[in-house]
């Protein structure tokens, strides 16, 4: 029996394919499966990474200044049912986005309930923080950790249906990471102490900016474990 833990993306970039997620999610734990749909409708391919590494020659790269970890997964392109952002062509980086950008969000909240296949949420850009994260307003839950965050595409028209150009397309704009708890105590009337504390959903989530996956990239050993991808097809 498989339980979600987080979400991911599946990216690609000089022809190899790449998966990120949240930092917080895997380490230090290489025991972990991806869960990747099939081609013939049957039930999703629980492929484990300790089987992946050996073949691909890499485990997870961490990002030293952010929450974000990627490896390169084993795909099968006859038999599973994905597909890669090209995050040269569709990833849009921490200055390029703006407060009141329309987003959505993909993932498997895996304490609401168990999904196989993701799920979406609407939401927009609410703050831009310092570190090139992002706050957005729609809620998340445990699962939907290092899910992807995506602009909501535009038609390109103004208020007065005037087409303005070729509007904006589904960028990666970031990763999940968490939603702020809002808590509240109760306070003893007799010892003026905290006794309980009562915690909900804030309705916001933080998330990664693109641009740090970016940079993840550039590090020599995911430059090196690329090449050894390549070199292996």
């Amino acid at each position: 029996m498989f339980h979600s833990i987080g979400s991911g993306v599946l990216l690609t970039r000089s022809n190899v394919n790449l998966l990120a997620t949240a930092k917080h999610v895997v380490q230090p734990n290489e025991d972990v499966f991806f869960r990747i749909p099939q081609k013939n409708g049957g039930s999703p391919d629980h492929r484990p990474l300790r089987l992946m590494k050996p073949l691909t020659g890499v485990g997870w790269i961490y990002s030293t200044n952010a929450d974000i970890a990627i490896t390169i997964p084993r795909i099968s392109e006859q038999n599973d049912d994905i597909s890669f952002i090209p995050v040269d062509f569709l990833a849009a980086k921490y200055e390029s986005v703006s407060v009141g950008d329309d987003i959505f969000v993909s993932g498997f909240p895996a304490s609401v309930i168990e999904l196989d296949a993701p799920a979406l949420r609407n939401g927009m850009v609410s703050a831009k923080l310092p570190d090139a994260l992002i706050l957005i307003d729609t809620t998340t839950f445990p699962g939907n950790s290092g899910g992807p965050v995506f602009w909501k595409p535009t038609m390109g028209l103004n208020i007065f249906g005037n087409q303005m150009g070729q509007g904006r397309p589904a960028c990666l704009i970031g990763l999940a990471l968490y939603s702020p708890m809002y808590s509240e105590g109760a306070v003893s009337p007799s010892s003026g102490r905290t006794r309980v504390v009562f915690e909900s959903n804030s309705g916001l989530t933080k998330i990664v900016s693109t641009t740090r996956i970016l940079e993840v990239l550039e590090y020599p050993e995911t430059k090196a474990a690329m090449a050894r991808a390549l070199g292996a097809k």
